[in-house]
């Protein structure tokens, strides 16, 4: 290792980072996304009466809802390829949302103890 960089790589030479484990899986993973997407936007269009999708309609996608190791993988490669203004809003957009949850936590936590849940 060089002391310059610590990488290995030779002075002034930036080496590349290590891909995360399972980021070879992501090109087979992104067309079963794009499956899954276009599975249901027929279903959605089949169903326009029960289904209410449309562009600044956010009901049924905002929530808790799990986030696979493969889905983190490609939200961490969107967050480091989004120019630094987005990166500061989805940062910003994410303490909001978790600071949400923590009191959204705290509220229930109270409630369990008072006995009313």
């Amino acid at each position: 290792m060089t002391p310059e960089n610590g990488s290995g790589a030779p002075p002034g030479v930036t080496a590349p980072r290590p891909r995360p484990p399972g980021s070879a899986l992501l090109p087979r993973y992104r067309p079963l996304l794009a499956e899954a997407d276009a599975w249901f936007a027929g279903a959605a269009e089949a169903h326009r009466e029960s289904v209410q999708c449309r562009r600044g309609c956010d009901l049924s996608c905002r929530g808790l809802f799990d986030v696979t190791p493969l889905d983190a993988l490609l939200l961490a490669e969107g967050y480091r390829e989004a120019p630094p203004g987005i990166r500061r809003r989805l940062l910003s957009g994410a303490r909001a949302g978790l600071a949400a949850i923590a009191a959204a936590a705290a509220i229930l936590a109270a409630a369990r103890e008072a006995g009313d849940l």
